[in-house]
This record gives structure tokens, C-alpha cells and sequence, in this order.
């Protein structure tokens, strides 16, 4: 197997078992060695796709970025949820994602400085107080058009 295919692997399984899981848990189900789960989670926590938290002194649990403590989730309606991800890309740059999943994903933004987040802050509380005139006028032109 591939490093890539590798990392592709324990990262599925991360994904799966988003309450976390410990090296001996990725062992079962990668069925790889500890010394091989063990070599990628460290590069994979290096590069900021992984971290891990620590248990006892003996229990490490290793969760894929974007879960725990890096995730925030808004419930939006009843349609489906805003995942908010702080994560680190491959070059070690960090980088906020959010994506919008209902039945599926939806798509992403990606954001990378704190910079661009204080823009999108700012669009968002324009855009906030524009939604019930908006609708106002939408159901205006509806009584228009009836």
C-alpha cells in the first residue's frame, strides 16, 4: 500500500469513528501494524491533519482534524448543518473550512487568515438585517404577480 493510500485509509476510518480512536482500534480496522499506524499518525499530526488527546498516561486517542475541538457546528433549521473546521493543510498552513452538509455535502469555503474571517464577519452581519426586507419584498411581488 502506498503512503498515500495509507494516510487515505486512517483517515476513512477517523472519519467514521468521529468519537476518536486509539492506535490499537486504527490497527484493527486498517489492518496494518502498530509501527505503521503509529509512523503515519505522527507524520499526520506533524502536518496538522490529525491531533490527538491525551487520556490517561497510558491512552492516546487520535481524531482527523476538523473533529473535537477544531469543529464547531451550527444546526441550520431543520435542513442540515454548518460544519466550521480549523485545520492545517499539507505545507502546514492553517485554514478554516465551511461546509455545508445535508443529506450530503453541499460544497465548501475555504478561509485562510484571520483577516479574510473579520470580511466574512462583517458581509455577514450586513447581510443579516437585508433577510426580512428581503422577504418582504419577495412576498410583495408574489401578491403582484397573483
Amino acid at each position: 500500500m502506498s503512503n498515500e493510500n495509507i494516510i487515505g485509509e486512517i483517515e476513512k476510518i477517523l472519519i467514521k469513528y468521529r468519537q476518536g480512536l486509539t492506535i490499537n482500534q486504527i490497527m484493527e480496522y486498517a489492518n496494518l501494524s502498530r509501527g505503521t499506524i503509529k509512523t503515519y499518525l505522527d507524520e499526520m499530526v506533524k502536518l496538522g491533519r490529525v491531533h490527538e488527546e491525551s487520556y490517561n498516561q497510558n491512552t492516546k486517542v487520535f481524531f482527523l482534524n476538523g473533529v473535537g475541538k477544531y469543529q464547531h457546528q451550527v444546526q441550520m433549521g431543520n435542513d442540515g448543518i454548518l460544519f466550521i473546521d480549523v485545520m492545517t493543510d499539507p505545507w502546514k498552513k492553517p485554514f478554516i473550512r465551511i461546509k455545508y452538509r445535508d443529506k450530503e455535502d453541499k460544497g465548501a469555503v475555504f478561509i485562510g487568515s484571520e483577516e479574510d474571517v473579520d470580511k466574512l464577519v462583517e458581509a455577514l452581519n450586513k447581510a443579516k438585517p437585508q433577510l426580512k426586507s428581503y422577504e418582504e419584498a419577495t412576498k410583495k411581488l408574489e401578491m403582484v404577480t397573483s
